[in-house]
């Protein structure tokens, strides 16, 4: 838990495998850099950060938050360099990164 954060919860944050923000919310970031103040991730600070905006929020079920490999999958955290080698290469040869019989 952040020590610094007054609450005993984040208000709801991206998972951290990857996220999109509008311009708009780029440039309010770019404008309030200076006294932003990081948290424990750049997950955890987006989440706070964002909840001082009040965004509007899409959920895509394409995004992971644990490993797992979907054939659909946008993008999931915790893949070694290797093996996310290895999951492009079994997309670009069988069409399905968690299933390639060669």
């Amino acid at each position: 838990m952040e020590l610094e954060y007054p609450s005993l919860v984040y208000p709801d944050f991206a998972c951290g495998s990857g996220y999109v923000v509008s311009h708009s919310l780029i440039q309010w970031l770019a404008e309030n850099t200076k006294t932003l103040k990081v948290y424990q991730g750049e997950d955890v600070s987006m989440g706070i950060w964002m909840a001082a905006v009040g965004p509007q929020r899409h959920q895509d079920p394409r995004w992971l938050c644990e490993k797992k490999c979907l054939p659909g999958a946008l993008s999931s955290p915790q893949y070694s360099p290797g093996e996310l080698l290895e999951l492009w290469k079994n997309k670009e040869e069988c069409g399905n990164p968690c299933i390639c019989q060669k």
